[in-house]
């Protein structure tokens, strides 16, 4: 087994699936694999208690990469907190190859 990275994030849910994917070549490239479903999210922000749809977006990155998709999500945000979140993964060596070598970008 070997690592790769999963990161998430949430765009707002008024964004069309066109947008969304333009988002993710523009902020994401940098990432092997982008998975984007919509979901309901509860939170609080600025005092009150939110209940909106949003676009879930979870990514699949090498570790040698993280950084660079993490400061390319951060630049091109819409929103002024991003939800940003990361997680260390085992995945088949075969797999962890893959992503080590392929980005959206290229």
């Amino acid at each position: 087994m070997a690592d790769l990275m999963l990161v998430e994030t949430t765009l707002p849910g008024g964004w069309s699936g066109s947008e969304v994917l333009t988002w993710i070549r523009l902020a994401a490239g940098r990432a092997s694999c982008v998975h984007r479903s919509k979901v309901h999210s509860t939170y609080a922000w600025d005092g009150e208690v939110c209940d909106e749809n949003e676009w879930f977006v979870r990514m699949k990155v090498s570790p040698s990469r993280l950084n660079e998709l993490m400061t390319a999500i951060t630049e091109h945000h819409p929103y002024d907190v991003p939800m940003i979140l990361t997680y260390p993964s085992a995945a088949s060596d075969a797999y962890s190859g893959w992503v080590e070598a392929s980005t959206i970008d290229e």
